[in-house]
């Protein structure tokens, strides 16, 4: 081919007149530094295309962009606050001869801005600001769902000011906005995104709306000045309550608001330094005889408060160090019999009318308490006043099923109240009709779903590329269908929303839909995954945050692939399996409070064989794991016996091993999900369950009972 800067063959001279580059700004949807280009067309009939130079010097350019025979074409991915050369050519047919190029036209990209944007100020409007940009005349703002870019969509206003007033924004919504720097030719990569939210007259909080069902309790604590959130206009409900928060919360509710405690000594637990967070708190707390700490020389302020040792510090700080409620009958609640720790104490709880337990007759007086809950627990001991609101819920421990979300699984009549924490495995032809209608994907699978209790969120993983814009890495992913707003969201991504380079599946959730795990083989969803085999990730749907779980016992990666994740319903402890050193199959836990990786299955059986063990399942309240454990003649060499199920009762160390119902070790598939109240233990091949026709919903329900489980 001949060189353009010198040769102009006579069969394309005629055109060069004609070749005019000229730029244009066509407000791009692209969010990276972009120039739009076009030039007009040659008349000659021996034109086969035409080539793009550009380069940052007059007359110095890069290799040529052949465009094909188009007549224009946008520059993206360019570098911000530069200047550019550009000039086109135009090729024969035969792709044998070049003309020489155009007049060259110069444009300088501006740099992109720095924008804020407002986080609860106003009721009607969020206000958007950022920087005047120099070389700059216009600014395309976005009003985006997530940091992702590419939940930006269109441009949601093109201005000439640095300031904007977004009525349009939904109340109690975090956006992130971005905007660009843009000239007459073209446009700025987008600047960091910025949050900000339009609120309600009646909220203090972005994570508590008037309809959340707690909403009443934690703006009493708010008017009573107890708390003020957990940051940045959120207050976190469903975060759990550590033993440090715990005794702030107590102190203002005795003391009130305006209460600050003595300074600290740093001399009463060996874990509470004086510099420690709250510990001015956690020493006045013991002052006052509320708490003698975890152990004799310890406070644990870093741990989960449960909702039994709730019961013993809340009234406490309601009647006194030396108060000592009656003996416990252990008749109150199913789970809480007369010498369950601190009986007597939830038993009092209830008689005051400050619990009505976590459903279905049971307490949970192991699960961890949360901030929603301890508000409620709180303005029950200490009488105060509600926050009132047409449209707020009435206050309860409770969510209520009703009648318009039993179409999702939740094997329940309305008005039944179920545990906040229990979540619900369904098939998909129980769907709500409007998830369906966005599942309409052709060739595609989607399976393994799960709703939160309330039916509220659903979980599952799908191979179908068109669910959410930007799903181009062609391999199965993890969605989130969320009812309140109708859509559809990828989350097996990073914490930028960065989308995974290889397949995620096996998703799970807590009873909340607040936490949500899944197995990827993708090496881009944390840093430092190096290990090349596939991990366990939990996805916090409400930080939009994506961390590995999967660690080994040492907290360094592990070497084998993990699989099969099983979550309890208050999303505190995660199950899941892969080979040991040994190369034998074995069970692990990993608590996300004390983030510690444990074995958790029985490596020998009672006569001293092996064990390959997988395929873990845990009761919503955590008390009951169980798993499929298969005897070993050697190391790596399964017998033909039959499998056997493992069920152990986390509380009390008790444990026992059933045979498997045949069809069990025949399942592709055999995850096992434990009844509602623990009692049974059922199996599902759900692996192959698709969009339509299934072969799934024909499948007969497998079930062995529980004997762990103490009947009253």
């Amino acid at each position: 081919m001949s060189n353009p800067l010198t040769d102009c063959p006579t069969a394309i001279k005629a055109f060069l007149s004609l070749t005019c580059l000229f730029l244009a700004l066509y407000s791009p949807q692209g969010m990276s530094g972009q120039i739009p280009l076009a030039w007009y067309a040659s008349t000659s009939s021996d034109v086969g295309g035409y080539k793009l130079y550009y380069g940052e010097s007059s007359g110095n350019y890069s290799a040529p962009i052949d465009i094909g025979n188009k007549t224009s074409y946008t520059l993206s991915n360019l570098t911000d606050g530069k200047t550019y050369y550009i000039s086109v050519t135009a090729y024969d047919v035969a792709e044998t001869t070049e003309s020489g190029f155009s007049n060259e036209v110069s444009l300088f990209l501006p740099s992109p801005p720095v924008l804020s944007a407002t986080d609860g100020t106003y009721t009607d409007k969020v206000v958007v600001t950022w920087n005047g940009v120099s070389g700059a005349n216009k600014y395309n703002l976005y009003r985006c769902t997530s940091t992702s870019l590419t939940s930006c969509g269109t441009a949601l206003s093109s201005l000439t000011g640095t300031t904007y007033s977004d009525t349009g924004a939904a109340v109690d919504t975090l956006y992130y906005y971005r905007v660009q720097a843009c000239n007459g030719g073209g446009c700025s990569s987008s600047s960091s995104p910025n949050s900000g939210y339009r609120s309600s007259p009646n909220v203090t909080f972005l994570d508590v709306p008037e309809s959340y069902w707690a909403w009443a309790a934690i703006e009493a604590l708010v008017s009573h000045s107890i708390t003020s959130g957990c940051g940045n206009g959120f207050y976190c409900p469903k975060d759990n309550v550590t033993r440090a928060q715990m005794a702030v919360f107590l102190l203002k509710s005795i003391y009130g608001g305006a209460f600050s405690p003595p300074p600290a000594s740093g001399t009463v637990f060996n874990d509470v330094p004086a510099t420690a967070f709250a510990a001015a708190w956690i020493e006045k707390l013991a002052a006052d005889g509320i708490t003698s700490g975890c152990n004799s020389v310890n406070y644990c302020p870093n741990k989960f408060v449960t909702r039994s040792q709730m019961a013993v510090l809340l009234l406490r700080a309601k009647y006194g160090a030396s108060y000592s409620p009656p003996p416990a009958s252990g008749t109150v609640f199913n789970d809480v019999h007369a010498t369950t720790f601190a009986a007597s104490w939830i038993e009092k709880l209830a008689a005051d009318g400050i619990t009505v337990g976590c459903g279905r007759g049971n307490f949970c007086p192991n699960v961890p308490l949360d901030r929603a809950s301890i508000a409620v627990f709180l303005v029950r001991a200490f009488n105060f006043a509600l926050a009132t609101s047409a449209t707020a819920e009435s206050v309860t421990e409770l969510k209520t099923v009703k009648s318009e979300t039993t179409t999702v699984g939740l094997a329940a009549e309305p008005g039944t109240q179920y545990p906040l924490f229990i979540p619900h495995r369904i098939r998909y032809g129980d769907l709500p009709p409007q998830m369906l209608a966005l599942l309409n994907t052709p060739d595609s699978v989607a399976n393994d779903f799960w709703a939160s209790a309330d039916g509220a969120r659903i979980v599952f993983a799908s191979d179908a590329p068109n669910l959410v814009p930007g799903d181009t890495n062609e391999v199965s992913d993890v969605f989130l269908y969320d009812a309140a707003t109708g859509q559809i969201r990828r989350i097996s991504v990073d914490s930028q929303g960065q989308q995974a380079n290889g397949p995620s599946y096996s998703p799970r959730m807590d009873g909340l839909g607040e936490t949500i795990v899944f197995v990827s083989e993708a090496d881009n969803l944390v840093n430092d995954d190096a290990n090349r085999v596939a991990d366990v990730f939990v996805y916090n749907v409400g930080k939009a945050s994506t961390e590995r779980v999967s660690w080994d016992e040492w907290g360094a990666e592990s070497k084998t692939a993990s699989q099969h994740p099983a979550i309890d319903g208050t999303g505190e402890t995660i199950f899941y399996d892969r080979l040991d050193l040994a190369g034998r199959r074995q069970v692990y836990s990993y608590g996300r409070s004390a983030s510690i990786t444990e074995l958790a299955s029985m490596e020998q059986d009672e006569d001293g064989f092996w064990l390959n063990n997988d395929h873990p399942g845990v009761s919503a309240d955590g008390q009951f794991l169980t798993y499929l454990e298969w005897p070993l003649i050697a190391a790596t060499t399964p017998t033909s016996s039959t499998c056997r199920v493992y069920i152990l009762d986390r509380n009390t160390d008790n444990f026992l091993r059933l045979a498997c119902p045949e069809p069990v070790s025949a399942l592709k598939n055999p995850e096992p999900v434990f009844s509602d109240d623990g009692k049974s233990i059922h199996w599902n091949d759900y692996s192959s369950d698709r969009q339509s026709n299934s072969r799934i919903d024909e499948l007969e329900d497998i079930a062995v009972d529980n004997p762990l489980v103490i009947e009253r």
